[in-house]
C-alpha cells in the first residue's frame, strides 16, 4: 500500500509536468477562430492557441505597462493583452507576414497605404504611435517621433480606441 501511495503522486506530477512543457513548446496553433479575425472583448478561451513568453507591453490609451502573453496562431507571432475577465483588451503584430484584409502589412510605407486608401487620417496616442484606422478593425501604427510621410509601419495592433 505503500509504494502505490508514493507512485500515484510521482506519475501525476511527471504527467502534469509533461503537459505543461508540450503546450508551452508547441509552436502551431489550433484556434477555433484565428487571430485576424478576433475582436476585441472576445473571451480569449474561445481561442486555443499557443502561449511562447510572457512579457510586459506597453498598452495605450493610458500608456500603461501590462503583462502580456507571446503567442503564435497560424504560424503569425502575435502579442496579446488579457483583462481581467480574460477578454482580449490589446492584440499586435510585428510579423511582416501578417496580412490585413486591406492588404497592409508591416514594413509598407505611409505613401503606399495613402494611394490605396481615401481616408489616411492619422490619429496620434502622444509618447506611443501614430496610426490608422483600417475598416478590418487593425490599425497600422507608426513611430511616433517621426514624420508620417516618410515613415513605415513598424506594427499593426487592435485595441479599445477612445478617439
Amino acid at each position: 500500500m505503500l509504494k502505490i501511495r508514493f507512485f500515484v503522486p510521482l506519475i501525476l506530477g511527471l504527467e502534469m509536468f509533461y503537459c505543461c512543457c508540450n503546450t508551452q513548446n508547441s509552436l502551431k496553433s489550433e484556434n477555433k477562430y484565428s487571430l485576424i479575425h478576433v475582436d476585441i472583448g472576445l473571451f480569449s478561451d474561445t481561442l486555443n492557441y499557443s502561449i511562447l513568453d510572457t512579457l510586459f507591453i506597453l498598452v495605450p490609451p493610458t500608456c500603461s505597462i501590462t503583462k502580456g502573453y507571446k503567442i503564435i496562431d497560424n504560424e503569425i507571432i502575435f502579442s496579446i493583452v488579457l483583462d481581467k475577465g480574460k477578454k482580449i483588451s490589446f492584440l499586435s503584430t510585428v510579423d511582416n507576414g501578417f496580412i490585413t484584409n486591406e492588404e497592409i502589412k508591416v514594413g509598407m510605407n505611409y505613401s503606399e497605404i495613402a494611394k490605396m486608401r481615401n481616408d489616411s487620417k492619422v490619429k496620434e496616442v502622444k509618447g506611443w504611435a501614430k496610426y490608422i484606422k483600417l475598416k478590418s478593425g487593425w490599425n497600422a501604427g507608426f513611430p511616433f517621433e517621426t514624420d508620417i510621410q516618410n515613415s513605415k509601419v513598424t506594427f499593426l495592433f487592435k485595441f479599445i480606441d477612445p478617439i
